[in-house]
């Protein structure tokens, strides 16, 4: 609000990102250059190779599946709150209150 508030009269625009996509973001670049070695050095010269290299990245997979999943909770969650979000729900005193309307 405040951001919004010290931009009036220019078109501002305002993305709102929950802070669990960096983490995957960072997992997700981790695990494909791990990924990357491994095609490089590993041979694949037996069908136990290839089990094993998939098996090793099995977490990897359900990490960035869970990372994603809690972030597009976190994402709904979010647009939930906005959705109803209404000042007559607000605890705040009345200055804060008079405070707060302004910025709105």
């Amino acid at each position: 609000a405040t951001f919004l508030k010290c931009h009036e009269g220019e078109k501002v625009h305002l993305d709102i990102r929950p802070t669990m996509l960096a983490p995957f973001l960072l997992l997700n670049l981790a695990g494909n250059v791990l990924i990357g070695v491994a095609q490089i050095l590993v041979p694949f010269d037996h069908n136990w190779s290839i089990f094993l290299v998939a098996a090793s990245f099995a977490p990897y997979f359900l990490a960035c599946g869970c990372l994603l999943r809690s972030y597009f909770a976190s994402v709904q969650g979010l647009k939930d709150q906005l959705g109803f979000f209404s000042i007559d729900d607000t605890v705040c005193l009345r200055c804060d209150r008079k405070i707060l309307l302004e910025c709105i």
